[in-house]
Order: C-alpha cells, then structure tokens, then sequence
C-alpha cells in the first residue's frame, strides 16, 4: 500500500471478541483519508442512525488519517466517532497528543468498534494484532490509576492508551475520552459509547517506524513551520500562555459568556484571578513533534492532574457558573480530568442548573439542601462529583442539559443553552456573528473550531486579506454583522476546516492566518503519501465529510428544525462592553435557507441534492433506505 498508511482498518466485535483487518484500495482512502469521514463513512453504512447511541449496535470509530505521525507540527490528531448519545447526532470529536502516531505505528490506520463486551475490558494493540483484556480491576478507577496501571503491563515506553473514568462508565452522556491525562475527545458524549461497550480503553505498544514518500519534503515544510512560529504571534502567545491566556482577552471584549449566557463579561474575573492564573502557568508541553507547545503544566505550588486547566475549561466551569476563584477550577478541571466529563458540557449544565436554582424552577429539596447559587465553587464540585456517579440531582444532570431543562418544565428549557443537544461553547456568537451560523448549522451542534471566526474577515491587515482572497471572500466584514457575506465566509472556512477534521491537522498549525496554508497542506499530503493531489481535491474531501454527517443526522430524525440557536441567543446581553448584542431570529433563520441554497442543499429540508452527492462521490448515499 503506499507511503502515509498501511491499508488496514482493524476491525472489533466486543460481543464474539473475533476481530478482522480489512484492506481498502488507494481510492478509498483518497475519499476518505481519516478522521470524521472515515468515521462517518463506518456510521453511514451500518445504520448506527438507526439504533440507540447506547445500545451494543452503535459503531464507534477512531481514525487518525494518511498523513498522522508524519514529522511536521500539527500532525498528531485523531477522531472518534459514533452516534451520540447526547445529541442523537452523529458525534465527532478530536483529540491530540501521542495516541494517534502510536495508533499508526502499530500497523493499523484506523479502529472499528462495534458490539459490547460481557464484562468490563480493555483493548490491547500490538503488531496489527488486538488482545481483549480484562478490565475488572480497572473499573471504577480514576483515569490516572487505570492508565498507569495499562501502560505498565505493556513494558514498552512508548505504549499509550485512550481511556474513561467513572463518568463514561456511569454513562453520563456527555462523557469525554483522555489520553495522556490532558488531551481530550471531549464533546459529543464519546466516552459513553465507550462506557455502554464495557470498554475501559485503548491500549497501544508501538513497534514499527513509519514510512512517507518524501522524507526531505516533509522535513523541509517542518522547518519552515519552526521559522514560521518563531515570527507567529499567535503560535508565541500558546507558546507562552497556553489557551488560558485568552481568558481575560475574551472577558475584556465581552466575548466571555457568564451566568449561563445572561452577560458577556465576568467583572469578578480582576487582577487577583489573573495572577493567581500566572503564578500556576508552567513549562510547555506538545503533542508529538508540534513546534507550538501549546500545553502548561502547573508551577507556582499547585498540583492537580490534568495541568493547567485550558480556556474553555476556565470559561465553562467558571463564567458559565459565576465561579471565579482559581483553586476551585484547578479542582474542577481534575475532577473532570480524572473522571472523563467534557468539561464544556458540564458547566453548561450546572450553570443551567444554577440559574433554574436561583428562580426557583428546581426544589430545594431536590437538592438535600445544597446552594446551587451562581459563584458558588464547593457546591459545583459536588455537584461535578454527583454527575461522575450519578448520585440525586447529579443523576439528571448527567442527561445534559437539554434532557435536565426538559424535565424541569418549559421555562427551564427557555434558559438551556445547547445547540442539537450539545451545550455551546464559550465564545459568544452575539459579538461574532459568524459563529451563529456555524452553530446552528454544524452537524454535531454547536462548536467553536470547526470554522474561522470573524475577526479575520473583518481585517485589514494585508496578509489577511490575501487569505480571504483565497476562499474567494473579497470584502470586509464587521464581526458585528450577518448578511450574506457572512454565509459565504462560513461555507467556504467550514470546508477549510473540515479538511482538518478529515485529516486531522491541528488548527494552531493548519488553521487560516497560523504556520501552514493551503498550498502547504497540499504538499505535506503529496509528501506524505505520494499522491498528486491538489487543493480543490482537499476542499472536496472537508465537503463530502460535512455532507456525510448531514445525511447521516436527517436519517436519524434531526430535521431543519435543528438548525436554529438556543432562545437565549436572541436576546440581549445585560451588562459588559457587550451589553444589548443579540442574534436576529429571522435574519438567522433566513441566512440559514441561504445556506442550505448555496451548500446544494434542499431549501427547506436541508437534505443534499443527488447532484451535491455525486458531486462528492457520495451516490450510494442515493440509493433508498
């Protein structure tokens, strides 16, 4: 098979415990390179649309891609995918770190999950080959006992394993997947499936070197990411930040969403929360061979596993809940950590579960007496810890939002703030109104890095503008505006960024305006694999991925309907350099049927015409269920 893949597909029955290789051709994996199309391309054909997300006939894929573990920054990622159990959307989630190279250099380039074990177990890969392990002892554990415990029984220093924790075994159904304690497959409640297969993890014991085509090349773009990064003042700020610096960046723009939504700035976030955060700011960790180091590690005295918590982190468990002292998110961040909840869904709930609180929509009984109050820090991690296990109220709130808002009646549903059932992240689309399409409109729900947001069209900085022009977006936008504009500029960067979900380049390496652009992810994949392929073929394959997972969600029932925002987003913000900014209901659901328009999509239904289908050389997805 040629240079970047192995061309075999490990295949996994946890109910028979028989596994297989497949071997697809070199036009499969020109289609589907990895990451979600990979993935959805597994969903589509087994008709995981058509069972539970829980049950034992949901498939579950992770996938690097072709060009993983190749030596230029940016090249570690992987995605799993299955149907989620949060949303009844396709799920899929990217993560970093080893796991995807160690994945690669087992001999495999991707792993097809289907079934449920008896009893709780594990998988081990080795030389192509999977053990299924028991996992009776690890069950019940935190993530840092059970990993430790995995990778130890390999004997090999380069092992590494994707893992849950009591939150993905307790089927909380926004339960996240971690390997390396601090990388994550956070969103979309991927580590629930795990958890509903009795599958602990992933296990990897590396052995062989990879082989690309072009050594010279790819050593040759690798260098040219080091000069770049060195000149990037985005790739410095990781560098000596981490996301958490963007933290006071974004309260400061009233971009921060606080008090689940009500404001965009939390004033309690002042200069002792900002030193506090300094102070624990540390050395800089990487994902394999990444110039970025975007990770921190904790200094200043403080530990807690996981490190130092990221900004969306910060945001959803601290704005999203009022919550501003800084030891109290460095224990939440763990607790997370250890036991595998996303961390964006869960402060999304609790800060929905604070609000209904605090209008008395929830007894008091219903909470033994606990001051679920917004600001309240002990009470949110008792509550994190009731969700992990699903103890009293913690039970609801492990349903997510929508489903805990649902149970409270409709003036709770009126304040849940999630988007097909998964709660928003923390960037505000009433200050980039960009994101309002793009959340809306994204397959799996709300999500912040699966498109550019406005700031970069709203530029005049001449090397922006030369990458605008390349998308073919050729006038300024305030980020303050939705028109029509803003359609094409969402359309085209969805595209972009979803060549980087199908290949899974990171976008600190990948993403518009950072170390690497077009013609440059054209010929890492030319470097990588030996093909020729050029960049209207990548913008076809982040097309047919999204098209995949629309055709996949309207098959399971989630109609245009879905394709809206939660009712807070239409109301003004209150308070803050952000205060009265608000998305237009109609403007929106207009801008939406435009979309559909301009994607080659049915206006009304939303479902891709048989011409966009073989467009994509998705025909089979023609045919009649």
């Amino acid at each position: 098979m040629g240079s970047g893949y192995h061309g075999k597909i490990l295949h996994v029955d946890l109910t028979t415990g028989k596994s297989q290789i497949e071997n697809p051709t070199e036009q499969f994996y020109r289609i589907y390179p990895g990451g979600g199309a990979l993935g959805a391309y597994y969903l589509l054909k087994d008709g995981a649309y058509k069972v539970d997300a829980l049950s034992p006939g949901n498939t579950l894929v992770f996938a690097p891609s072709v060009v993983s573990g190749a030596p230029v920054s940016g090249l570690s990622r992987f995605t799993v995918t299955a149907r989620s159990p949060l949303t009844g959307a396709i799920g899929d989630t990217q993560a970093g770190g080893n796991w995807a190279v160690a994945l690669k250099r087992c001999g495999v380039d991707a792993l097809v999950i289907r079934g449920k074990a008896p009893s709780p177990v594990y998988l081990l890969i080795r030389d192509g080959n999977v053990t299924i392990k028991d996992a009776a002892n690890l069950w019940g554990r935190k993530v840092s006992e059970a990993e430790a415990m995995m990778l130890e029984e390999t004997k090999n220093t380069a092992a590494a394993a994707a893992l849950i924790g009591p939150g993905g075994e307790n089927l909380v159904r926004y339960a996240a997947i971690v390997n390396g304690g601090n990388h994550f497959n956070g969103r979309t409640g991927m580590g629930a499936v795990m958890g509903s297969k009795n599958l602990k993890g992933v296990v990897l014991s590396p052995s062989l070197k990879l082989e690309f085509a072009d050594p010279g090349k790819l050593i040759e773009l690798a260098k040219t990411g080091a000069e770049r990064a060195r000149m990037s003042d985005g790739a410095q700020f990781l560098r000596n930040l981490g996301t958490s610096g963007a933290t006071m960046l974004q309260n400061s723009a009233g971009c921060l969403p606080t008090r689940n939504f009500e404001r965009g700035d939390l004033p309690l976030l002042d200069e002792g929360f900002e030193e506090a955060l300094n102070n624990a700011r540390g050395k800089s960790e990487t994902c394999y061979g990444c110039i970025v180091r975007c990770k921190k590690k904790l200094a200043g005295g403080y530990t807690a596993y996981g490190g130092l918590p990221e900004y969306e982190t910060l945001a959803a468990l601290g704005a999203y809940t009022g919550v501003s002292d800084f030891e109290s998110l460095l224990k939440a961040n763990e607790l997370c950590t250890e036991y595998t909840l996303d961390t964006i869904s869960t402060g999304g709930t609790i800060a929905l579960a604070m609000e209904c609180f605090e209008k008395g929509i929830i007894p008091g009984e219903d909470l033994d007496g606990l001051e679920l109050k917004f600001g309240n820090g002990e009470a949110m991690l008792e509550i994190i810890e009731a969700i992990a296990f699903r103890r009293g109220i913690g039970s609801v709130l492990a349903e997510g939002s929508v489903r805990a808002a649902a149970s409270w009646g409709s003036e709770a549903e009126k304040l849940a703030v999630a988007v097909k059932g998964l709660e928003v992240p923390a960037h505000l689309p009433q200050v980039k109104h960009a994101l309002a399409l793009a959340y809306a409109l994204n397959p799996f729900g709300a999500d912040h890095v699966s498109s550019e947001h406005d700031a970069i069209f709203a530029s005049e900085n001449e090397s922006d503008r030369e990458i605008m022009y390349g998308l073919g977006l050729y006038e300024t936008r305030p980020a303050f505006v939705l028109d029509s504009e803003k359609v094409r500029f969402f359309a085209q960067s969805h595209h972009y960024y979803s060549i980087l979900d199908t290949y899974n380049l990171c976008a600190f390496c990948f993403g518009l305006g950072w170390l690497y652009g077009a013609g440059d992810m054209v010929d890492i994949v030319n470097a990588a694999t030996g093909w020729k392929t050029t960049f209207l073929e990548l913008m076809l394959t982040g097309e047919r991925r999204i098209n995949m997972q629309r055709v996949f969600n309207l098959r399971a029932g989630i109609s245009s309907d879905a394709d809206t925002l939660p009712e807070k987003i239409f109301h003004p913000l209150k308070g803050g350099p952000s205060d009265g900014a608000y998305i237009d209901r109609d403007v929106l659901a207009a801008l939406t049927r435009e979309y559909y328009a301009l994607a080659g999509w049915d206006t009304e239904t939303g479902y891709p015409k048989g011409a966009k289908l073989k467009e994509l050389s998705l025909g089979w997805l023609m045919e009649d269920e």
